[in-house]
């Protein structure tokens, strides 16, 4: 059943802002739930809300998933974590998952 965001929005899986982007926190929406209330709470977790450690284990095991790296959040995360843990993943494996993400970019512009 698709989701009405507040400004009449249809989306399904995720919640976007104003800006376009997914959102990262609790959002209240009216949204009539099975006991007939008018608001239901929807929360929607971003994979830039994992902890350094979670996202450093993820990139030493190229375990991050696609989407994380298409979204500008979390690259920026990605490109952080990578930053302050620099000599602790080497630079074959950050060129991997860079050129996995140009891949992903181009493959996105294609398909619209």
């Amino acid at each position: 059943m698709p989701i009405r965001s507040t400004r009449g929005t249809e989306v399904r899986g995720e919640m976007w802002g104003a800006s376009g982007s997914p959102m990262k926190s609790l959002a209240v929406l009216p949204y009539p739930n099975a006991a007939g209330g008018s608001l239901q709470k929807v929360s929607t977790m971003c994979y830039c809300d994992k902890t350094e450690n979670e996202i450093l284990d993820h990139l030493k095991r190229s375990l991050v998933p696609d989407d994380a790296l298409l979204r500008l959040c979390c690259w920026r995360k990605i490109c952080q974590v990578r930053g302050k843990r620099f000599n602790e993943l080497d630079d074959r494996t950050w060129n991997k998952l860079c050129d996995k993400r140009v891949a992903l970019n181009a493959q996105q512009k294609q398909t619209g």
